[in-house]
């Protein structure tokens, strides 16, 4: 192992020991939407080859998003899923989840409980030093390996201050639904941040939030409730998240580095609905109490990349990234008449350990029609992950994975109009069979206004710990998983035709339609696999299909900004024991507006979004026949989510107020209903889809203090 381990490493540090000598970097033009995903080196996003669409800080800070979830939920194509139980919220684009786009921080993949780069807890992602994100939609198997079927996010830290000297300081206090008290209901958020150009050639930062929600109790009564009704606790559970991080920019005529160091804890609490009461010999009084439990997650992170130019005019660029997080838990009796605890020790039932660093060698022709890029990825998770940590499980499970990968992509412009980008990447896994992906990317700019891309790819998922090593078998159970699971395999077709409709001095209007179709074969369920006795396990037995039509329009007018978008997704699910629903597609349709208005006179800015999430469609198992599963159709019900927000200047721009409303129209659950494969309506299932808590107001101060 240890020579596996080391291998790898040198191959990857080779060419930046190589090629550390004296360079002179190019300038890069400032432009007004400058993009790194995908890219070989910095660019304009009207150059890439791909599609990549930009959010800025300007948005971030307009929403008074503090967190990856609070922003993409008005995304056209992105739907966020929070978890009331858990504190989770995943992202899910083209009706497949987390599992299946890859989230990055300046290139390097994000680690999680259940993954790296994939199944994130956008809630735990912290925006505060996000100058902005950058998202690329369908296969990037080859610039970015195993789990980008769907697409990426990528966040890019700020690498610049305004001043000598920034310093912020902000509050932020937030309603969840009607409930709001100091402290104790609500949403409490402090932030503060520090940034400096030390010289023409350093910047560093430091950046600090607390995020306490408090909380939602609905029709519950909370923590200190006495009677055993089942009203006791929350319906959204209360969690503290503290993040911290520090970075450090060097920009020289030989290369640019950046480091960053990022911690993460956050404290969840579970309130028991179930209240004990039992007499007491002792004080002869009746004690009451409940079995809690506290969640604690701690993330750390040591991210490095490096960039430049070498003498003989090569372009290099280099990341390395290490990374842990766990999560451990202590159970507790809480005495509702003393309000004290009695505090078990902390067991720590969940840890992730990566390592991970990808080398890119590029511009070795010095030729402005051809260009290509040779590249070497290498990553090595272990993990351990306890009996009490995934839905099914009974067994704890230690083990390893590594991966190296080798990828060539070429970028060939016979004109200056006309682009192509072939690429292939092979990885070589420890625990899966090796892999590979393709890609073949075009674009051609017809004339001054019409911008046409195509995108064709692969990708591939690996299968994750619950889905390999789940073990739960008692007198009543047997769910498994299966270490011989095979990797999912996707491919997808993406076409982009973007227009300049009219581009004027103070207007200008730019519409995009885009076509999708996304493949993906050996699709891992959780399937029946015995009747008798009764035997889950997963294996790949499905496919899914999915067809994407968009069209999105973006206008300016002077200080106006308007965006208006329309989607219509079409999901097809093939269950290998359900032939009869093969092919079948269930259509969605979503719509988008967003309107930002800035009065300059007066320091004032005004944000509006509001998304359309039309009637969803899915298959479910419903129950068995003694030979076949029988899948119901499910109806959830359509919604309307809008917020808006108002933001004011003061005291020469060093004061900064926002006040906004989220979720104007009240959505709290979403009604979901079933339908036999004849059509027949078999009622409501459950208690519907938990979305949100309802409307609810923020007020956010920042004070900002530059130092010239």
């Amino acid at each position: 192992m240890k020579t596996l381990f080391k291998f790898p490493i040198l191959i990857v540090f080779f060419p930046i020991a190589l090629l550390a000598q004296e360079t002179q970097l190019d300038s890069i033009q400032k432009l007004e939407e400058v993009v790194v995903t995908g890219q070989y080196s910095k660019q304009s996003v009207k150059k890439s080859v791909y599609e990549v669409k930009v959010i800025t800080n300007t948005i971030i800070q307009q929403n008074a998003a503090n967190n990856l979830a609070d922003l993409l939920n008005q995304n056209l194509n992105i739907q966020i899923i929070p978890n009331a139980q858990t504190g989770k919220s995943q992202v899910s684009l083209f009706g497949l989840d987390g599992q299946y786009i890859k989230v990055l921080m300046d290139g390097i993949p994000m680690v999680s409980d259940e993954g790296f780069g994939n199944n994130i807890d956008l809630t735990q992602i912290n925006l505060d030093d996000i100058e902005q994100i950058e998202i690329v939609e369908g296969a990037m198997g080859v610039e970015y390996g195993a789990n980008a079927v769907t697409g990426i996010i990528n966040l890019i830290s700020k690498k610049s201050a305004k001043n000598k000297m920034d310093f912020n300081f902000s509050v932020q206090e937030e309603t969840l639904g009607n409930e709001y008290e100091w402290w104790a209901k609500g949403r409490h958020i402090q932030t503060l941040s520090i940034s400096s150009n030390i010289s023409p050639k350093f910047y560093s930062s430091f950046n600090f939030s607390r995020n306490d929600f408090a909380g939602y109790f609905n029709d519950r009564q909370g923590k200190n409730y006495i009677y055993d009704d089942g009203s006791r606790g929350y319906e959204w559970l209360p969690k503290e998240q503290l993040t911290g991080n520090a970075s450090l920019y060097f920009k020289g005529n030989k290369l640019t580095a950046f480091y960053k160091f990022g911690m993460f804890r956050e404290m969840l609490n579970y309130y028991d609905q179930t209240v004990t009461s039992r007499y007491n010999t002792d004080t002869q009084q009746l004690d009451k109490t409940a079995r809690d439990t506290d969640f604690r997650t701690l993330r750390f992170s040591h991210n490095l990349n490096l960039n430049g130019r070498s003498s003989n005019n090569l372009i290099y660029d280099f990341s390395a990234s290490y990374q842990t997080q766990k999560r451990d838990s202590r159970d507790y009796i809480y005495d509702l008449y003393t309000r004290n605890a009695d505090y078990y020790d902390y067991v720590e039932y969940l840890n992730r350990n990566t390592f991970y660093s990808k080398s890119t060698l590029s511009n070795f022709i010095q030729n402005s029609k051809i260009n290509f890029q040779v590249g070497a990825e290498f990553n090595y998770e272990s993990g351990f992950s306890a009996a009490t940590s995934t839905e099914y499980s009974f067994a704890d499970v230690k083990n390893e994975m590594h991966n190296f990968d080798l990828f060539i992509t070429s970028e060939y412009r016979p004109i200056e109009k006309l682009a192509f980008r072939p690429g292939f990447r092979y990885s070589f896994q420890s625990f899966f069979k090796n892999q590979q992906a393709y890609t073949l990317s075009t674009k051609y700019q017809i004339g001054k206004k019409v911008e046409l891309r195509n995108v064709v790819g692969s990708a591939y998922r690996t299968p994750n710990y619950e889905e390999l090593f789940t073990y739960f078998v008692d007198n009543t159970h047997n769910v498994q998983g299966n270490p011989d699971l095979k990797t999912e395999n996707g491919f997808s077709v993406f076409t982009h035709l973007k227009v300049d409709v009219f581009d004027k001095t103070n207007s200008k209007m730019t519409s995009q339609l885009t076509f999708g179709y996304l493949n993906l074969e050996n699709k891992i369920n959780l399937a029946i696999v015995r009747i008798d006795p009764l035997e889950y396990r997963y294996i790949n037995i499905d496919r899914f299909k999915s067809l994407e039509f968009t069209l999105d329009n973006k206008i300016k007018v002077n200080n106006f900004d308007f965006k208006i978008g329309l989607s219509l997704l079409g999901k097809s699910d093939r269950f290998d024991n359900a032939t009869q629903i093969d092919n079948e597609y269930l259509y969605k349709f979503n719509g988008s507006l967003s309107a930002f208005y800035t009065i300059e006179k007066y320091n004032l800015s005004l944000s509006l979004t509001h998304k359309l999430n039309g009637k969803d469609y899915e298959y479910i198992e419903d129950e068995d026949d003694g030979e076949n599963v029988v899948y119901t159709k499910v109806e959830t019900a359509s919604y309307q989510w809008t917020d808006f927000s108002m933001k004011k200047y003061f005291l020469n721009r060093s004061l900064e107020t926002t006040f906004g409303v989220r979720n104007i129209f009240d959505v709290t659950s979403l009604k979901r209903s079933g339908f036999g494969l004849g059509g027949e309506t078999h009622g409501n299932l459950g208690d519907g889809l938990m979305l949100g808590y309802g409307r609810s107001y923020f007020v956010k101060l920042s004070y900002n203090l530059d130092i010239k």
